[in-house]
C-alpha cells in the first residue's frame, strides 16, 4: 500500500515541492532524508547545478492542528500527504510561500536491497573466516561498520570512511547495520582481492605463529576492543552533539518563520490597546461634558427663576 508525502526544498533559489510516493510508510526519518536527497539532487542536475550541493540538515513538518511548523523527529508524526520542508546546512530560507506539490516521484527507500552474487568464489573459505574473525572485534559473530573501518585502517588499506561505508552497505543485505557470516561471504565473492589483502596484512600484524604468540595476540585483541569501544563512544558523543546542534538550528529556523507573525500580532495588539485607551479617553470627555452641561443648565434655570422669567421644564 503506497504512502504519499509532500517534500519541499530550495533548489537554486527556487522552492520545489514534490509529491513523493513510497511503497509503504517509511520506517525511519533517515529513509525520508535519503530519498529526499536523491530526488532533489536530480532536480539540481536538471537545473545544471552540482547535485552534490544538496544535503539535508534537518526536516520540519506542518502540523494542521496547531497551524505551525515543527521539527520532524519521529515517524509517528507522519501522516499521509503531510507537508515536509527539507532545510540544507547553513540555510537561511523560510518555509513560507511553499508552492503546490507537482508530479509524483517514486521512492524506493523502503524496498529491500538486492545483492548481486557473481558466484565467483576465488578465495579460500578458511581465509574468509579468518578475516571475518579479525574484523569481529567485539566477538558478536557480526561485523559492524565501525569494526570494518578499524580493520581497514589496521591493515593499512587506503580507503576513507565513506568508501568503506559503501562497501559495507553492499553486503548488509537487510540494512540492519550488521554483516553476518552469510553476508560476509557475499562480500568475499564481490571483493576477493580486498579480502585476500586483509587476510595477509592482518595475519602479519597478529603474527603467523599462533603457538608462540598467543599472549601477544590476545593482548592485541583486547587493545583493539578497547580502542574500538572508545571510538564508538566518541562517535556517539559526536552524533549527540550534531543532534543538539541540528535541534538548535531547527528552533532558529522556526523562530525566523514565527518572528514576522509575532511582530504582526504585536503591532495589532498595540493598535488595539491604543484604540481602547482613545475610546476610554473620549468616554471620559463625554461624561465630563455632560456633567458641565448639567451644571450650566441648573445654574441657568435658577437664575431665570430669580428673575421671574417663565421657562419650560427641562429633563436632563
Amino acid at each position: 500500500m503506497s504512502f504519499r508525502v509532500h517534500m519541499c526544498a530550495d533548489v537554486g533559489g527556487e522552492k520545489k515541492n514534490l509529491e513523493v510516493v513510497f511503497d509503504r510508510k517509511p520506517e525511519t526519518i533517515s529513509k525520508i532524508a535519503d530519498e529526499a536527497e536523491i530526488l532533489f539532487r536530480n532536480e539540481f542536475a536538471q537545473k545544471s547545478l552540482d547535485p552534490r550541493q544538496f544535503t539535508i540538515d534537518f526536516i520540519v513538518f506542518f502540523e494542521d492542528a496547531t497551524r505551525r511548523w515543527r521539527p520532524l523527529e519521529n515517524v509517528s508524526q507522519l501522516t499521509e500527504y503531510i507537508q515536509l520542508y527539507c532545510f540544507q546546512p547553513n540555510a537561511t530560507e523560510t518555509v513560507r510561500e511553499i508552492p503546490p506539490p507537482s508530479g509524483q516521484a517514486a521512492a524506493y527507500g523502503s524496498s529491500a536491497r538486492v545483492i548481486h552474487r557473481p558466484g565467483m568464489a576465488t578465495i579460500d573459505v578458511d581465509k574468509v573466516a579468518a578475516v571475518f574473525k579479525e574484523l569481529d572485534i567485539n566477538s558478536t559473530e557480526t561485523v559492524e561498520l565501525g569494526e570494518m573501518v578499524y580493520g581497514f585502517m589496521a591493515a593499512g588499506i587506503d580507503f576513507n570512511e565513506e568508501t568503506i561505508g559503501r562497501l559495507f552497505e553492499k553486503s548488509d543485505a537487510n540494512s540492519d547495520g550488521q554483516i553476518t557470516w552469510e553476508e560476509f561471504q557475499v562480500f568475499a565473492e564481490l571483493f576477493p582481492n580486498t579480502v585476500e589483502t586483509l587476510y595477509w596484512r592482518l595475519r602479519t600484524i597478529d603474527s603467523a605463529d599462533p603457538n608462540t604468540n598467543k599472549s601477544a595476540a590476545s593482548s592485541l585483541k583486547r587493545v583493539r576492543q578497547k580502542e574500538h569501544q572508545l571510538k564508538r563512544e566518541m562517535k556517539e558523543l559526536d552524533r549527540e552533539k550534531k543532534v543538539l546542534e541540528s535541534r538548535l538550528r531547527q528552533e532558529q529556523a522556526i523562530g525566523r518563520e514565527l518572528d514576522p507573525r509575532r511582530r504582526l500580532l504585536e503591532e495589532e495588539e498595540q493598535d488595539l490597546i491604543n484604540k481602547e485607551f482613545a475610546l476610554q479617553f473620549h468616554r471620559d470627555m463625554v461624561v465630563q461634558a455632560e456633567t458641565q452641561f448639567c451644571e450650566s443648565a441648573v445654574r441657568f434655570d435658577h437664575a431665570s427663576m430669580r428673575q421671574g422669567s417663565p421657562r419650560r421644564a427641562r429633563q436632563l
